[in-house]
């Protein structure tokens, strides 16, 4: 079998690109040939082609995803796919520009905010010119694998959804991490005799980071004045409120972030979602109980589908209510109301070996 992955790059440093690489070489370990199509190489041994922008590029462009189409059918046409899969939304938009094989199936991964494209957009001419585009590429696509349960119901409740046919195509394939990579926590690396909190992702509102300081700096002052927040990503750091327990980290290698998690006691992500952005399930909670760290995350995200409440960590109700997101880390922290075994076994549940036997099943399906 031969499939060709289109992506932002395989780097492993997002959602999409780890979602990516995890894919990639899973496949590749049974033995399926694969090309990815991507924006800048990486260093992941992978085979992989150079024709695309960053996928931010695309959107409302409708000429310029004509354009580097025309470069992704050269790749197409040498490399001849049995499947090509899709797996950032943003680079749908190249799909009515290109030509594939009768047999070929084209399946997409459907994440979170640009699930549905249109929704992002206030300007009504973008709007409708991204509804439009929107309509064309999802009719070219056979099957959307939809990461999350959360994420599916926010396409059903969108009628342009019901109008592409979207609905009628869709299957909930969860996100999966490649368990066996992650290296176990170093129990050695929590040395200091203090908490810790990790924040890993990008800085930006719809993940919550400042509600989680408010929270974290409550925790501090109602429970335990020892405690550290560690904030791991890129972004806009300069209205977020911190004092000397807050850590800011930035974006940092592999092996300086396996420190961070060994060190960490809770792993903290209070995803705000709102009319245009919202988090489709990520990746980190499941990454975070690899390691057998308990998890926090808000019940209106994707974050729904990735905890167990009560068993592999908790589910904040309101993440602007600091008061019941300082409760539930003292509950992690203080009490240890959840075991780390039951996190590991939850993560190991969700490995992409499970995932990917589904997803092949998705390209052979004629």
């Amino acid at each position: 079998m031969r499939v060709l992955i289109i992506t932002n790059h395989m780097e492993g440093t997002d959602g999409w690109s780890r979602y990516s690489l995890d894919l990639a070489n899973e496949l590749e370990r049974r033995h399926v040939e694969i090309v990815c199509v991507v924006s800048r190489k990486s260093r992941a041994g992978l085979s992989e082609r150079v024709c695309l922008a960053g996928p931010m590029e695309y959107l409302c462009n409708m000429a310029m995803s004509r354009l580097d189409a025309q470069k992704m059918q050269s790749v197409i046409n040498e490399f001849r796919p049995d499947a090509i899969h899709v797996v950032v939304e943003p680079y749908l938009s190249l799909l009515p520009f290109i030509e594939v094989p009768d047999k070929t199936r084209i399946v997409a991964t459907m994440h979170g905010t640009y699930a549905y494209i249109p929704g992002i957009f206030r300007n009504p001419i973008k709007k409708a010119v991204s509804a439009l585009m929107y309509l064309r590429s999802t009719k070219k696509v056979d099957k959307f694998i939809i990461v999350s349960d959360y994420t599916k119901n926010k396409i059903v409740q969108k009628p342009l959804s019901r109008i592409a046919g979207v609905l009628g195509k869709m299957v909930v394939i969860k996100n999966a991490i490649d368990f066996d990579s992650i290296k176990p926590a170093d129990l050695l690396a929590r040395v200091d005799g203090r908490k810790h909190v990790l924040f890993v992702g990008a800085i930006k509102p719809r993940k919550g980071i400042a509600n989680l300081i408010r929270a974290f700096h409550l925790y501090n002052e109602k429970y335990n004045r020892k405690a550290v927040l560690d904030i791991v990503g890129s972004g806009d750091m300069s209205n977020l409120v911190t004092n000397g327990d807050v850590r800011i980290h930035g974006r940092v290698k592999a092996d300086e972030l396996d420190r961070l998690y060994s060190a960490t006691d809770a792993f903290a992500l209070l995803a705000v979602p709102n009319k245009h952005t919202f988090e489709g399930f990520g990746l980190v909670y499941l990454e975070a109980n690899a390691r057998g760290v308990p998890t926090l995350g808000s019940r209106d995200s994707g974050a729904s589908d990735a905890i167990v409440h009560g068993k592999t960590g908790y589910l904040a109700d309101d993440p602007y209510d600091i008061d019941e997101c300082a409760w539930y880390l003292h509950k992690i922290l203080d009490e240890k109301a959840i075991m780390p075994g039951d996190c590991i076994e939850w993560a190991k549940a969700h490995d992409v070996k499970l995932a990917v036997d589904k997803i092949i099943s998705q390209y052979q399906i004629i």
